[in-house]
């Protein structure tokens, strides 16, 4: 055990060194006890979980590399991972290292009638030390519309039994062309969400509760230096039952219905946020939805707001 700790403490400080991760989830502990593990992007999904050990010689696919914690996932070669059902990350320290692979690096996409993801979270289960960098996720909006849960990456515990996911941090991906939004909700806690790249997509980014895991408290949630273009809205949207969300030096840009918004359902805890340092570039377009309280611009039930109170781009120091 303490060995362990030991090479779970070297990596941590590694990563911070090496990658300046900064927040809640910067106190995850990469997957530094193993050996690292190899995947070839060009293996065929075949959308059934095995576990095992891949080699430089003897590479694995993503699905299985992920069947087991303690390991550093990295890559042998560039190409795209087609997901052909989801892959459900129920194991901790885990680190998957996009820049590992060779330009132009690694794609993970799904096919259009399945919608496979990557979904951290096990119902029951303690699940801790996730880092996910340099990768990009592309899905196929705007050809395929929207269908709800088509997201390719989500933070999920859905569930009141004892299921938990803390310190994560997605750094350096990039998220386009998404359906639906990447998604963290459940009995989260410590995460970082730092320097990624969302645009051109239906929904961004949510932080949020669904369901009957809406008294589930996420806490402790970093976005920052991220870049949100282009997108049509959620960059992102935040609503109930968040706690200590840091939402600092991100920049919003060209939304076409809104850029980012705050709401509670009646009923629901409010959220806790602290939103500081941020640019929203409209491009002339909805420029009084670039930051929503409620379901829209002014007081509304879903902000608990009166009438008396500031309209929606009131400044006041």
């Amino acid at each position: 055990m303490i060995a362990y700790a030991l090479v779970c403490s070297v990596a941590f400080v590694l990563l911070l060194l090496a990658e300046g991760i900064e927040g809640f989830g910067s106190r995850a502990c990469s997957g530094g006890a193993q050996e690292a593990v190899w995947v070839n992007p060009e293996l065929p999904d075949t959308g059934v979980d095995v576990h095992g050990i891949g080699t430089g010689k003897r590479p694995y696919t993503l699905r299985r590399a992920l069947g087991a914690g303690d390991r550093i996932i990295r890559f042998t070669r560039a190409g795209t991972i087609t997901l052909n059902a989801s892959i459900y990350i129920q194991h901790s320290n885990i680190t998957i290292d996009g820049a590992s692979a060779p330009a132009p690096g690694v794609t993970i996409t799904h096919t259009p009638e399945n919608y496979g993801a990557l979904i951290i979270g096990s119902p029951g289960r303690q699940i801790s030390d996730f880092v996910l960098s340099h990768l990009r996720f592309q899905g196929h909006w705007p050809e395929v519309r929207e269908k709800w849960g088509c997201s390719l990456l989500n933070i999920a515990v859905d569930d009141h039994s004892g299921g938990k996911v803390s310190n994560v941090v997605f750094d350096h991906l990039t998220m386009c062309n998404m359906q639906d939004k990447p998604s963290i909700w459940g009995n989260v806690e410590n995460v970082t969400v730092s320097n990624c790249f969302f645009y051109q997509s239906h929904k961004s980014l949510l932080v949020s509760a669904h369901g009957k895991s809406k008294d589930l408290l996420r806490s402790n949630i970093s976005i920052h230096h991220n870049l949100f273009a282009g997108s049509d809205e959620r960059n992102p949207q935040v609503r109930g039952w968040v706690q200590n969300l840091d939402f600092v030096n991100n920049i919003i840009c060209s939304w076409k219905k809104y850029g980012m918004r705050i709401k509670n359902e009646p009923g629901e805890k409010p959220v806790n946020a602290n939103v500081v340092n941020n640019v929203f570039c409209s491009d002339g377009r909805r420029p009084d939805s670039a930051l929503i309280y409620g379901w829209d611009p002014g007081p509304d039930y879903a902000d608990r707001a009166k009438a008396s109170d500031f309209p929606q781009g009131t400044v006041y120091t």
